[in-house]
């Protein structure tokens, strides 16, 4: 996920279970179900994570 009005900064979102979408080619604007952001500790650094139950491209290409 990467957040606009954060500079781009990318941020992983974890989805467990089937692979539902092929990496796209570039930025494509998605949505995620069920979007968990959450901030975990790390050799004595906060960081922040993220998970979700599904993914859909918001204007996919026909």
């Amino acid at each position: 996920m990467a957040l606009p009005e954060r500079g781009l900064e990318k941020i992983n979102v974890r989805i467990d279970g089937d692979k539902l979408m092929d990496a796209p080619d570039g930025y494509a604007e998605v949505r995620f179900d069920n979007l968990e952001v959450f901030i975990y500790w790390s050799q004595g650094q906060p960081q922040v994570g993220a998970k979700a139950t599904g993914i859909h491209l918001v204007n996919p290409k026909t």
